[in-house]
């Protein structure tokens, strides 16, 4: 039973880069429909079988950061608003337990890592039909259907370490096949998408991706260093020229933004935010409620002070608590997955101060699977260690 919940698991990885593509009467976005069946299959299966994965210190910790988003509800200043994103965390803490319970090895971990590249790249082929077909958004910008440019674009940019990583990782073991050089292809055709989105926000994003590329080139021989190389540019000089002026034009502004501090619109939203939390520093003004609370019809575009107004300092520590145990198991690592994982948590940290992602399904996927990996990694080690440690003199097997 836990097999068939583990690839109706891997079904919702996939749907979640284009879920708001496709929406159903009565039920909501297609991942909506994926969630609840791969969460009433892991119900069932943790039921009948009578066993699921032990929780750790990072459950408790997202547990008690739902617990203190559903507290709210007391003082909230928007309690609609609340009821709704306490129902949404309350489905995200099963999600973290699921993933948690079906993604045990690091094969499984891999599987569902795939399964979002391939899930960008279909989200990649709903912008270029936007494209294609002259479906332009504001400002000429094209995004996936149903999504806005800003994340469709930052959601492309999350997938370009995990398709390296994993290209890199099949390649040394000659396995993948078709896989692998779609892994490989996905860096500069996710630049392409990230161009027609026009995000300057992730073009920024994408900067640890090509670093962290770049220095792991050396983990394939000269030759396909080489192949890759050419592979990479020929894939940029082909698919350039398709990149609209409007879209180059906007990311060029990337820098003056930054120096001006406009960014978008964003810094006049974050000084009001900053201000409604002088105003409640130590509880915050309810999950949810920030657009409320600032009055100026906007979410924070930025997660962490998202968390900070919502939900106060009490909130807010919780949230950075969740972060610090993900980095801490993540250097549980060999080297190399340290910088695969760091990357992608920065990444995420990076797109995360442009949007406001604390509720949103791939953020809690990506910290799971990686607090999931890192305890793999911990595991290997410590059975390592116990076959590498000496026999006490008079000591029986049995009691080692």
């Amino acid at each position: 039973m836990k097999k068939l919940a583990f690839l109706a698991s891997l079904v919702l990885i996939f749907v979640i880069p284009w879920e708001n593509t496709v929406l159903l009467r009565g039920i909501g976005t297609l991942s909506r429909l994926v969630g609840l069946l791969t969460a009433g299959l892991w119900i069932l299966a943790v039921v009948i079988e009578g066993n699921m994965r032990r929780p750790t210190l990072f459950h408790a910790l997202v547990a008690a950061f739902v617990g203190w988003n559903a507290l709210s509800l007391f003082w909230t200043v928007d309690p609609e608003t609340t009821a709704e994103a306490v129902w949404t965390y309350g489905q995200l803490l099963i999600l973290v337990f699921l993933i948690w319970d079906l993604y045990s090895t690091t094969p499984a971990i891999r599987a569902g890592l795939q399964a979002y590249v391939l899930g960008a790249y279909v989200a990649l082929g709903s912008i270029m039909f936007s494209y294609l077909t002259d479906r332009a958004g504001t400002m000429l910008r094209y995004s996936i259907a149903g999504s806005n440019a800003d994340t469709a674009g930052l959601l492309l940019a999350l997938g370009m370490p995990i398709a390296w990583g994993l290209a890199l990782v099949q390649t040394q073991r000659g396995s993948g096949g078709l896989l692998r050089w779609l892994n490989f292809a996905y860096l500069p055709i996710a630049f392409l998408g990230i161009t027609l989105t026009a995000t300057r926000a992730a073009l920024i994003t994408t900067v640890p991706a090509i670093l962290f590329a770049v220095a792991s080139l050396g983990r394939l021989s000269l030759g396909r260093r080489l192949f890759v190389a050419a592979l990479t540019i020929a894939g940029v000089v082909a698919l350039l020229p398709l990149v609209p002026a409007t879209s180059v034009e906007r990311l060029l502004t990337t820098g003056t933004e930054i120096q001006s501090g406009g960014l978008g619109g964003r810094g006049h939203i974050w000084r009001m935010g900053v201000q409604v939390y002088g105003e409640h520093p130590i509880i915050g003004v309810g999950s949810g409620a920030y657009k409320a609370a600032v009055g100026i019809g906007s979410v924070a575009h930025n997660t962490f002070l998202s968390v900070l107004v919502e939900l106060g300092i009490v909130g807010f520590a919780l949230f950075l608590a969740i972060l610090a145990v993900v980095a801490i198991l993540a250097l549980k690592h060999p080297p190399w997955g340290v910088r695969f994982w760091w990357t992608l948590l920065g990444m995420w940290a990076l797109a995360g101060s442009s949007m406001t992602w604390e509720g949103k399904k791939f953020t809690w996927v990506i910290l799971t699977l990686a607090a999931a990996s890192g305890a793999v990694e911990q595991g290997v080690r410590a059975v390592s260690s116990r076959r590498d440690t000496p026999m006490k003199k008079g000591a029986s097997p049995e009691s080692r």
